[in-house]
């Protein structure tokens, strides 16, 4: 009986630390994209602070400030796409993690079912002993209390129907 239950228990903790390992990825991944993200607007107002600076320096210059917020923009955009590309690689990787995890729930649940049958199982076979052996002394249904069944608990309220 005690295997069963360590079975059991180890079972729990695996469903457990299936879900909580996919919590754990999920806010490191959460944490990464937040220091992404707050590199990138940190590039971009030193981009704008450059661009000011430029225009404060030689307000008459527009050609010299134009050629400057074109690549300005055209390294913006290159980052942006660079980040669009890694957030849809790591949403396959979300894919990937969530069947792993699927996978590791069900077969720790799969275990805890089989355990509850083998137990199911035994109670039976067990209860159908001592019901053999009730009989076997020629005693009938009734007469002796087998040690799996219990006395009912006394009835609180009147269970008859209202007349």
């Amino acid at each position: 009986m005690g295997r069963r239950i360590n079975r059991f228990v180890s079972t729990m903790n695996e469903s457990s630390d299936a879900v909580l390992d996919m919590a754990d990825m999920g806010n490191e991944r959460a944490y990464k994209w937040g220091k992404i993200m707050l590199e990138e607007a940190r590039r971009t107002q030193r981009e704008q602070a450059d661009l000011t600076r430029i225009w404060l320096e030689s307000p008459a210059d527009a050609i010299g400030f134009t050629k400057a917020a074109i690549e300005t923009w055209t390294r913006r955009q290159r980052r942006r796409f660079e980040l669009g590309r890694q957030a849809i690689s790591e949403m396959a990787g979300v894919g990937g993690e969530t069947r792993d995890t699927f996978q590791r729930v069900v077969e720790a649940n799969r275990e805890a079912v089989q355990v509850g049958v083998e137990a199911g199982q035994s109670a039976a076979t067990q209860a159908g002993r001592e019901a053999r052996a009730c009989r076997g002394r020629g005693g009938r249904h009734g007469e002796r209390i087998i040690s799996w069944q219990r006395a009912a608990p006394p009835r609180l309220i009147d269970s008859r129907p209202l007349e």
